[in-house]
């Protein structure tokens, strides 16, 4: 498969600890970043690694990125923050949402294409 990236508006923000490149990521301070869990707001993707706190970290926060799935995730599935520094499908009413993957993720590890569109909160229904 051939990646592609759109970047739209990146912005660099300070890492609080530890990030994988491709991961979601959330504030955890004044200008600070650091990996978002599920159920937690996201502000966008690393788009590089941080080995550790204290780092210039870019993150897009618009834009077509690569994401590092968590599992499985269906193309045109809206995703958000799993577990392990990974992305997961989200369908579950009050999720944080980042986008919509534009590709399939088979499982945990792959890296896909993710619209992303700033974070947004999933509702079920109408």
């Amino acid at each position: 498969m051939s990646y592609t990236e759109h970047p739209v508006l990146d912005l660099v923000f300070t890492s609080g600890g530890a990030i994988g490149q491709y991961g979601p990521v959330k504030f955890s301070g004044d200008n600070v970043v650091a990996c978002a869990s599920a159920g937690e707001g996201i502000i966008g993707v690393a788009q590089e690694a941080a080995g550790a706190s204290g780092r210039a970290l870019k993150v897009r926060v618009l834009g077509v990125s690569l994401l590092l799935a968590g599992g499985v995730i269906g193309k045109g599935a809206y995703v958000g923050a799993g577990s392990g520094g990974k992305a997961a499908a989200i369908s579950s009413a009050g999720d944080c949402a980042i986008g919509v993957a534009l590709d399939a993720a088979g499982s945990d590890g792959d890296v896909i294409r993710a619209l992303v569109t700033g974070p947004w909160t999933y509702y079920v229904g109408t």
